[in-house]
């Protein structure tokens, strides 16, 4: 049989589910407005508000 080790605990703030959200939206927005070249990762988290 094979033993495997419990997975390590998270470190750091919880991830949170709107803020996922949020950045999954502005991707999406940010894609169809500036298109794949100009897409940032900057422009991204200015749509998301993080």
């Amino acid at each position: 049989m094979s033993h495997t080790d419990p997975p390590a605990p998270r470190t750091g703030r919880p991830r949170s589910t709107a803020a996922d959200a949020a950045i999954l939206e502005a991707t999406r927005a940010s894609l169809v407005d500036l298109g794949w070249s100009k897409l940032t990762m900057g422009d991204v988290a200015t749509r998301a508000g993080v």
